[in-house]
């Protein structure tokens, strides 16, 4: 008889434990939708000022007002891109050489 209650309770106990573990994931989501949720409020509140509006609509299609200009600034090559520019270049000008006596 103590076998079937010392089985019982230990049924119980893992269904305490994996209740425990699911509570403390649905926990840590739970905080993570609030601070998505905080963070998506924050951006509403954003756009619904004129500066707010402006700022997106300057992000994202590149604009200007009448009167103002643009400036955009252009990353620099790296140096292997450098390199193989002119390894190429120096390539593809021996073989139009090659090409060009025949």
């Amino acid at each position: 008889m103590s076998i079937f209650l010392t089985h019982g309770v230990w049924g119980v106990y893992q269904q305490e434990v994996q209740t425990r573990v699911n509570k403390n994931q649905r926990v840590a989501h739970l905080e993570e939708l609030e601070v998505r949720r905080n963070a998506l409020q924050d951006e509403i509140n954003r756009l619904n000022t004129e500066r707010g509006i402006e700022e997106e609509i300057r992000q994202k299609f590149e604009v200007a007002k009448e009167g103002e200009g643009v400036i955009v600034i252009v990353e620099p090559p790296s140096s292997l891109e450098v390199e193989e520019e002119v390894y190429y270049g120096v390539l593809k000008r021996f073989t139009d050489m090659v090409i060009f006596w025949r």
